[in-house]
């Protein structure tokens, strides 16, 4: 299923205002969980996707919410911030008086002019002063091919079934991360490609053959590849500086870069 990657903001108030404003309202009969699976080009439109990415929803919610608790630290006004933040609780709300059957065209009802506008404003004061590091939809579609190439080949390996067990799970993990950026952003992907990152250290210590270390050696370079794409090692160091010295010796160690 495609996926959009355009209208990408480097913070979650934009990233929330795009999908309010992308997610259509023109077919009176779809469904907020169906125009949701349609934007994100997530798995099959049934009950357990749609609730699924309608809590993703709900979540990037909590995530503008914390993302405002950054500016007072940098000196903007209590006052100026609790404005802010109303335009979020207002989609809040929204969300808990709506679900995934709800009609698209309704709940978009609910949103007014000066709401769009509030998140869009908030939005681009965050991208100032606390900015995400944010890839470009060509890097991301890139990065999508290649996650889905890697799965499709590892599919039909001759590999131990554990450790293609644990491969396809987060490997899926990454695509889901980057089907998902335009609400989790860098720090979603980096957080799979942690996990990717992870199973492929554990699985090359484990495992000696020369065909299964091939095959960790490629999920490893792009859990590296990824890691640098996001800044993860960079943004990791400050809060946990024990990992860096192995996550960044990962995709040298597994035959990537230097």
């Amino acid at each position: 299923m495609s996926v959009s990657f355009e209208n990408i903001a480097r913070n979650p108030v934009g990233r929330l205002h795009n999908i309010l404003v992308s997610l259509p309202n023109d077919n009176r009969q779809k469904t907020v969980g169906q125009s949701l699976v349609e934007y994100f080009g997530v798995g099959e439109s049934n009950t357990a996707t749609q609730m699924e990415l309608y809590a993703d929803l709900a979540h990037l919610v909590i995530s503008s919410n914390k993302a405002l608790d950054e500016l007072l630290p940098l000196g903007y006004d209590a006052v100026d911030i609790q404005e802010f933040r109303a335009d979020v609780d207002r989609v809040a709300v929204v969300i808990s008086t709506h679900n995934p059957q709800s009609l698209i065209r309704d709940f978009k009802a609910q949103f007014g002019a000066e709401t769009l506008k509030g998140l869009q404003y908030c939005a681009r004061i965050l991208s100032k002063e606390s900015p995400e590091p944010t890839l470009d939809a060509a890097t991301l579609t890139d990065l999508l091919n290649q996650v889905q190439t890697l799965i499709n080949e590892i599919l039909g390996a001759n590999l131990d079934a554990k450790l293609k067990a644990i491969l396809l799970e987060h490997l899926s993990f990454v695509e889901r991360a980057l089907r998902l950026y335009a609400i989790s952003g860098s720090q979603g992907l980096r957080r799979a490609a942690d996990g990717l990152a992870g199973a492929t250290l554990f699985g090359y210590a484990e495992h000696t053959a020369e065909t299964e270390r091939g095959w960790l050696q490629r999920c490893g370079k792009l859990a590296g590849w990824v890691a640098t794409l996001t800044g993860f090692v960079a943004n990791f160091r400050t809060a946990a500086p024990e990992l860096p010295a192995w996550f960044e010796g990962l995709p040298k160690m597994l035959g990537g870069g230097s």
